[in-house]
């Protein structure tokens, strides 16, 4: 059984072994991250009126019982009246929606080949390089293009095919989230087995990526929790601590989890069943 330990140390050492280009190849990979997934703005609103309510109830009443507030929704409702008897004003606003709702699908459109036709082959040259710098410290770059040179028609199709699955498993009513978050462990190493075989058919590459992660998932999930601390001084750092530290500590261990659990523990952290 592998350890934690064992996997982290050896992710460092390869990361150390070739820093600079694993700080490139993680960066890349965090660029992918972050465009792949939207992440939704908070918006905050403050009342600061609310006092002005605090009075007592004869008071709210005076302030909304005048003619001034009956003539502003009596002018309120002509201009509605005013709306719905004006074909070339609902034309107008209909035309307006239906531009919006042609430029978002477009730029839904744009967003989605860019993930499926760059970002994902991108993905698994990054990958690629990180599971060769375990073993060879002198790996080049060009291992980046690993997922363009051989059979990409197939690297596209299942990455995007592991995308979709992951979508829809989150449109499940009320579990649909956790489910998908267990998924997201279950297909974690598509990525890795399409580096390693860019051959590799859906069926085998979802196969071969639930067989090893079987009883695996909420290993690998503590594996990435144990980098906790990492993220929050990454945070204090504005990130980039993260540039030029965790992002390539954190890709170079994935990268040996991925090689131990394909090789069956032959290569890489063969230690007993101590989590540290």
């Amino acid at each position: 059984m592998w350890s934690r330990g064992e996997l982290k140390e050896r992710g460092m050492a390869a990361f150390k072994a070739n820093y600079w280009k694993c700080v490139l190849v993680a960066l890349i990979l965090a660029m992918i991250s972050s465009g792949g997934g939207g992440g939704g703005a908070r918006a905050g609103s403050s009342f600061s009126g609310v006092g002005d309510y605090s009075d007592n109830d004869s008071q709210i009443e005076s302030d909304y019982d005048t003619d001034d507030d009956d003539s502003m929704i009596e002018e309120f409702r002509d201009d509605i009246d005013d709306f719905r008897n004006d074909p070339k004003k609902i034309a107008g606003v209909i035309a307006v929606l239906a531009f919006v709702g042609v430029v978002v699908i477009i730029v839904m459109v744009i967003a989605f080949a860019i993930t499926a036709f760059l970002l994902n082959p991108l993905e698994i040259g990054c990958r690629k390089f990180f599971v060769r710098n375990l073993d060879d410290p002198s790996t080049e770059l060009n291992c980046l293009s690993g997922g363009f040179d051989t059979n990409y028609k197939n690297v596209v199709k299942v990455m995007f095919l592991r995308m979709l699955y992951l979508f829809l498993w989150f449109l499940i009513p009320i579990a649909g989230p956790i489910i998908s978050i267990v998924k997201s462990y279950e297909y974690m190493m598509i990525p890795y087995l399409l580096a390693d075989d860019p051959n590799m058919s859906r069926e085998e590459a979802f196969a071969a990526s639930k067989e090893m992660m079987d009883g695996q998932k909420w290993n690998a999930f503590v594996l990435g929790l144990s980098f906790i601390g990492w993220y929050l001084l990454s945070i204090l750092t504005c990130g980039i601590l993260a540039i030029f530290y965790v992002s390539p500590y954190v890709a170079s261990t994935f990268a040996a989890l991925y090689e131990t659990l394909r090789y069956g523990y032959n290569r890489g952290a063969v230690v007993d069943n101590t989590y540290y």
